[in-house]
């Protein structure tokens, strides 16, 4: 078997056709799929059961033991463990893969005999009358991710990645104690060991509307996690000498991705909460931070909107 097919399933009963399809669908026929359902509380498990069937795959499909805790990144490993193909093709429950992506990724790998991890571009979409299938001109022309590029944040999508088998054997499984920023992780533990060759190509196109899977996480939640990997990237002897850079990137570049969004979702008070919650982890200067820009951004503001009411009445 050359490709097996990673698909961890939660809650994503609405769109699993679309995903099975879209594998099914596959010009590249030497593959298997192998789902495991986290415990979904929705009808999932035997949806994805009846596309499996309807689409006559190849396919592994299993439901994760209730004692093993939720989270995507112990559903993924089980699904590896169970895995029998050469290469490992990471694909989310709600996303779509271009007919040819398994095709040229074959073609891509006899071509390139050094390459150990793949990935490449993807399109966002919502929903599936805005995908098509254009012709993928220059699929097969690749760029390499490095560790310290990578460093700097993470431009890799999950459903965008292929490893080989012996390579996610070297790196190790993706980390249980993290929930949301695993794949980012285990991606730093892949670049300790080889570069990632980045093709590009569209081949996955990835939805950006699914509640059930991404869920609108609080402030705290990314301030915890980033804590987590932070620990994680520390505690690595391969990555600690990165320590500092990475500090920079979760903690001041990442954090202000985090704060505009739990702004525009959650409010003022969510802000607060995650800031709170970085100043009894003990990041004091990020907080600072975080705080003297929302209050320069305030005050900002607020002149601005003096000075244009002058402005009118001294027009009037």
């Amino acid at each position: 078997m050359q490709f097996s097919i990673i698909l961890p399933i939660y809650n994503s009963e609405k769109y699993l056709e679309e995903t099975f399809q879209s594998i099914a669908n596959q010009k590249f026929t030497n593959y298997e799929v192998i789902a495991v359902d986290d415990n979904s509380t929705d009808e999932s498990f035997e949806t994805a059961n009846a596309l499996v069937k309807k689409f006559g795959l190849t396919a592994t499909l299993l439901k994760k033991p209730s004692e093993i805790p939720q989270g995507v990144a112990a559903t993924r490993n089980i699904a590896i463990q169970h895995a029998t193909g050469n290469w490992l093709v990471f694909m989310d429950s709600d996303d779509i893969f271009h007919p040819e992506k398994l095709n040229c990724l074959h073609q891509y790998l006899i071509s390139n005999t050094e390459a150990r991890a793949v990935c490449h571009s993807y399109i966002k979409f919502s929903e599936i009358s805005e995908v098509i299938y254009p012709e993928q001109t220059g699929s097969l022309l690749s760029i390499k991710i490095t560790l310290p590029e990578l460093i700097s944040g993470n431009t890799i999508c999950t459903s965008t990645v292929a490893l080989s088998r012996q390579l996610m054997i070297e790196a190790g499984e993706f980390n249980t104690k993290l929930n949301g920023v695993e794949d980012y992780y285990q991606w730093l533990k892949v670049l300790c060991i080889t570069p990632i060759f980045k093709l590009e190509a569209q081949f996955t196109y990835y939805r950006t509307a699914h509640p059930s899977l991404m869920g609108k996480r609080k402030l705290a939640h990314y301030v915890d996690q980033n804590h987590k990997l932070f620990i994680q990237f520390c505690e690595n002897q391969s990555l600690v000498l990165y320590r500092n850079d990475f500090y920079e990137t979760l903690f001041y570049k990442t954090m202000n991705y985090y704060i505009s969004n739990a702004q525009q979702d959650y409010g003022a008070g969510d802000v607060l909460n995650g800031i709170f919650r970085m100043i009894g982890l003990g990041y004091y200067k990020p907080a600072l931070r975080i705080v003297s820009l929302k209050v320069r951004a305030m005050l900002l503001t607020r002149i601005a909107k003096l000075v244009n009411l002058l402005r009118n009445k001294i027009d009037n």
